[in-house]
């Protein structure tokens, strides 16, 4: 009886293959949902605002940075659907949480940004949280189960979270929003010329 339960102890603690393509799906499907929370945040912020120049940089800004994460985030992500060595969803799920918190502070430093009603340091510790966040959420995966992947990923990202840290030693909160989009286009650049250029035929499944 013993040797029973331990057997079905051990197939119990070993994780079920994962439907990859579904998992993909409805990972993308509630990234899209949070983004468009976002959005929804935004503009429900536009309508509390007294316009001047800056409060309209910082709008304008906010559109466009919200742009970038949704480009820098789908213009690999169906490679997920045909990772080889991804037997299970564990990796993606709880990078994933790390995301859905990045997309949600993110939210509001642009909102903050806006509204222009926090003090330089607490925005400061959420831009880099929220910029954090949803690097480790995004990448997760990539450097896990890609290795061409792995060095310029992680150099893009140093280098846009460094020009996200600089950005808010800048003295108004809305020119820390324009220098974190501005590390954000470099990411997006970046990530054109040398990583979705790799060969990663190894390592994923044909189309």
């Amino acid at each position: 009886m013993l040797g029973i339960y331990l057997v079905s102890t051990r197939n119990l603690e070993k994780p079920k293959p994962v439907h990859r393509e579904h998992m993909v799906e409805r990972i993308g499907l509630l990234s899209i949902i949070l983004l468009g929370e976002s959005i929804i945040s935004l503009t429900g912020t536009l309508r509390n605002v007294n316009w001047d120049i800056l409060s309209i940089v910082a709008a304008v800004t906010g559109f466009i940075m919200i742009g970038l994460i949704w480009w820098i985030y789908y213009d690999s992500f169906h490679v997920n659907e045909r990772i080889k060595s991804m037997t299970n969803g564990f990796p993606m799920l709880y990078s994933h949480l790390f995301l859905a918190m990045g997309f949600v502070i993110l939210a509001n430093v642009i909102r903050h940004a806006i509204l222009n009603d926090l003090n330089m340091n607490e925005f400061r510790i959420l831009a880099i949280t929220g910029m954090s966040f949803f690097y480790i959420g995004k990448q997760t995966v990539y450097i896990v189960f890609i290795p061409p992947f792995r060095k310029r990923m992680t150099i893009n990202t140093l280098v846009c979270i460094f020009i996200t840290i600089a950005s808010t030693f800048l003295p108004k909160m809305e020119y820390t929003l324009v220098g974190i989009t501005i590390g954000m286009l470099f990411y997006t650049f970046a990530n054109f010329k040398f990583i979705l250029t790799k060969d990663i035929s190894e390592y994923v499944s044909k189309e």
